[in-house]
């Protein structure tokens, strides 16, 4: 048995766990996600009740054997995100995107970082878009889905603004010359340009770089679904 000590960590998913524990899945920096079995904290006298709780920055102390580790110590490492409405829903779902598309124990620090960053930008950012859509393209990109947005994948020519180009997922980027392919795989250079760069300014180009980013999703996603998304679309209409 492993004893690993301190480690940044948030919560993506817990679930009750025989009579008075949880089953928790951790995302931690150093280790990737993992799960941990939190011992007697669904108890009134547990004090890590209000701490076991998602998009809380911790520190988390904890022995592994095989596949499944035992908590043994969990502190605050910073303040947590206030996070309501649709900001919560956006949250939720840059979880589920998490455990849904990395592999367990596979480490990256650096989508750690990102995922940090986006709920930090998600409490501040008035457009939710924007964070959502950073993250998801750096997400790709940690996967080794990384698109490119600069060159013409029939050409290999430079991408120009303003064309059209059509997406062929196992490809690339091809130039419609027709104007007649299916919008929903057809994107304008403009747009491309500024998701490769990361320029989310122009929020007239956020609906393309969704519509982009979800097909190469969703192509990740295989028969996964997403119930964050379902929530999401139930709170707004629930809401209008």
């Amino acid at each position: 048995m492993t004893a690993i000590l301190l480690q940044s960590a948030y919560i993506l998913h817990y679930r009750p766990y025989r009579d008075t524990s949880l089953l928790i899945d951790f995302f931690t920096r150093e280790h990737g996600i993992l799960s941990a079995v939190a011992r007697g904290v669904r108890t009134a006298k547990s004090p890590l009740k209000g701490l076991l709780q998602p998009f809380i920055p911790l520190l988390i102390s904890f022995s592994w054997k095989k596949e499944l580790a035992t908590l043994t110590q969990v502190e605050s490492n910073e303040i947590s995100y206030s996070l309501v409405g649709k900001r919560l829903f956006s949250a939720f779902y840059l979880n589920e995107l998490t455990m849904k598309l990395l592999q367990r124990h596979d480490p990256h620090p650096q989508l750690y970082d990102y995922y940090q960053q986006a709920l930090a930008e998600l409490t501040t950012e008035k457009k939710l878009e924007i964070p959502l859509r950073r993250f998801e393209k750096n997400l790709l990109s940690e996967l080794g889905y990384g698109l490119d947005l600069i060159s013409d994948a029939d050409a290999g020519q430079r991408i120009l603004p303003n064309l059209f180009y059509h997406f062929l997922p196992q490809k690339g980027f091809c130039l419609d010359l027709n104007g007649n392919l299916s919008k929903a795989f057809c994107f304008s250079g403009k747009s491309l340009l500024a998701l490769a760069h990361g320029d989310f300014n122009d929020q007239t180009l956020l609906p393309e770089m969704k519509q982009l980013l979800r097909v190469v999703i969703a192509d990740l996603l295989g028969r996964k679904t997403l119930k964050s998304r379902d929530l999401f679309l139930r709170e707004h209409y629930e809401s209008t």
